[in-house]
């Protein structure tokens, strides 16, 4: 009973110590809300306003989705090597088995996002260069 008791405690301070640190947003309430919206709709250039999006919107939009097709692919790959793992039953193959998949399914990972954030720095380079 005495250990319930300095657990719910604990849990009790712990919690409190945590929305403490909180700073609680006190927003301020603006005269037209449309206003707000316009104001943040223009300062988003990227995006076009209307009419057919730009080849690099396009593009961005192509990357976005390859990238999160290779997260579920992540995704299914550990969960596939953590089953062989667990259903392995001691047998040391099928344990090899499973490790190597979520290495290289973690490597495949690292290499993908390497190899955009490369891409996005050369892009950005190149665009710079040009004074876009």
């Amino acid at each position: 009973m005495q250990k319930r008791l300095s657990y719910l405690i604990i849990s009790l301070l712990v919690l409190s110590f945590c929305f403490g640190l909180f700073n609680f947003a006190f927003a301020q309430p603006t005269t037209n809300p449309i206003e707000g919206l316009n104001q943040t709709a223009g300062e988003i250039k990227s995006i076009p306003t209307g009419g057919e999006p730009d080849l690099a919107t396009t593009i961005g939009k192509i990357i976005g989705y390859f990238l999160s097709f290779l997260g579920i692919v992540f995704l299914i790959l550990m969960i596939y090597a953590g089953f062989l793992w667990m259903t392995a039953g001691g047998n040391d193959e099928k344990v090899k088995k499973a490790i190597d998949i979520a290495i290289n399914g973690g490597i495949g990972l690292v290499v993908v996002f390497a190899a955009y954030l490369i891409t996005k720095y050369v892009g950005d380079a190149i665009l710079r260069s040009l004074g876009i």
